[in-house]
């Protein structure tokens, strides 16, 4: 803000009719900081709009207005793929344990629900310039430069004219690289996301019981079923 005035960006399109452009039309109006705009098709045939809203990913359905909100993304610098089962994937790169480190997430068009943050590489190097495409269905394919970082010493001359060394991080050697990554269904209980009202009911006495199943896998899943069986299913339980 400047001078008390808040400074913010939205999102416009404007539809060309064959000889002329249109008027911009206004597709955000939420205060927050909207960039970096993508235009694409849904499987409906509607116009979407992917874009950053105040830091997180968010696609648009320009002609409903529904806003589906995705996860945190720390540059707006982005790449989209898009593959013939109603999946978007969008990567980018940002500070990780290897240095820059390239990261995505997938949105499922049929149902309307993103995926977690996935971490895509995490060695030592700067990932970035990276290329997604789908090889096939839930098959991710990212070409991508990685530049290795070399820690080199310099002696410079010390505020009492005395030879100072100094450690300095320099880009070593650049190279082209392709990985594949399956993005892959899987949902994850364990003994502790289990959970019984009363472990020690009387007679009669009604227990809730209740689990917590984590998606620990690359794709976003709706309309998941959780049963509970006294003893084992297969043997009548």
């Amino acid at each position: 803000a400047a001078n008390g005035i808040s400074v913010t960006s939205e999102v416009f399109y404007s539809e060309w009719d064959g000889v002329h452009w249109s008027a911009p039309i206004t597709l955000t109006d939420d205060g927050l900081e909207n960039t970096s705009p993508r235009a694409l098709f849904l499987p409906s045939g509607e116009l979407g709009v992917l874009f950053i809203a105040g830091g997180r990913l968010a696609l648009l359905n320009a002609f409903t207005l529904q806003v589906w909100q995705g996860p945190q993304i720390s540059d707006g610098d982005f790449r989209l793929a898009q593959d013939g089962d109603s999946n978007l994937l969008v990567t980018w790169a940002a500070a990780g344990s290897g240095g820059l480190d390239l990261y995505g997430a997938v949105f499922d068009l049929s149902a309307g629900v993103w995926s977690r943050k996935i971490q895509l590489t995490g060695a030592e190097g700067r990932d970035e310039y990276d290329a997604p495409a789908f090889a096939s269905a839930r098959q991710l394919k990212v070409a991508f430069a990685r530049t290795s970082t070399l820690t080199e010493t310099h002696v410079v001359t010390g505020t009492d004219g005395s030879p100072v060394s100094v450690p300095l991080v320099v880009d070593g050697q650049t190279d082209l690289y392709v990985m594949t990554h399956p993005l892959a269904q899987d949902l994850r209980l364990t003994d502790t996301d289990l959970g019984v009202s009363n472990q020690w009911p009387s007679p009669g006495a009604s227990v809730t019981f209740s689990a917590t199943v984590e998606n620990a896998g690359d794709v976003p899943l709706s309309g998941v079923q959780v049963a509970f069986h006294d003893g084992d299913p297969a043997a009548g339980g």
